[in-house]
């Protein structure tokens, strides 16, 4: 009986160490490209909903005047 608990918890604990490993791992690569990610989405989406009001108002007076 003990000897089976004690497989059990060793079985616990490898298989801990492994998720741990991993959810390191998948933060460490998630977290490289994201900020990055947020940046870029930033930078296109910044531009697109402020430029075309400045491009539509400034050749408007330009052809009125």
């Amino acid at each position: 009986m003990l000897d089976q608990v004690n497989q059990c918890t060793t079985r616990v604990d490898t298989v801990l160490a492994q998720q741990a490993e991993q959810l390191a791992q998948e933060a460490e690569s998630a977290e490289a490209p994201t900020p990055a990610a947020n940046r870029r989405q930033r930078s296109i989406t910044l531009p697109e909903s402020s430029d075309p009001p400045r491009r539509g108002r400034r050749p408007a007076p330009a052809g009125a005047h």
